[in-house]
C-alpha cells in the first residue's frame, strides 16, 4: 500500500523533501513507516524519531488526527493515509 507522509519544519530539513510516498506492505502501523522513513532518510533518526517512535514534542497525524488520540505508533495505516511529522511549536 502506499502512503502519503508530509515533513514539516526539521523533518523537511532533514530530508529536503515535503511530502513522499511510502510502499508499505498491507496491515502496517505507524511505527513500521517511521522504521521505513529511517531507512530512507537517516537524517531523521535521533531528530525526529527516536527508538521508533516521535522525539519528544513531536506530534504525528494520520488523515488529520493526532496518533496519540488513536493508537499511538501502533495505529494501524490504509491505502492512501497522509501521515503528517510536526515538529514542536510555541510562541
Amino acid at each position: 500500500m502506499r502512503i502519503v507522509v508530509r515533513l514539516y519544519g526539521y523533518s523537511y530539513l532533514a530530508t529536503g523533501v515535503m511530502e513522499t510516498l511510502v510502499d508499505l506492505p498491507e496491515g502496517s502501523t505507524v511505527a513500521d513507516l517511521l522504521n521505513r522513513l529511517l531507512e530512507i532518510y537517516p537524517g531523521l533518526d535521533g531528530l525526529v524519531i527516536r527508538d521508533g517512535s516521535p522525539a519528544p514534542y513531536h506530534r504525528i497525524t494520520v488523515n488529520g488526527r493526532d496518533i496519540d488520540l488513536l493508537s499511538g505508533v501502533e495505529t494501524v495505516l490504509s491505502e492512501g493515509d497522509v501521515v503528517a511529522l510536526h515538529p514542536p511549536a510555541g510562541g
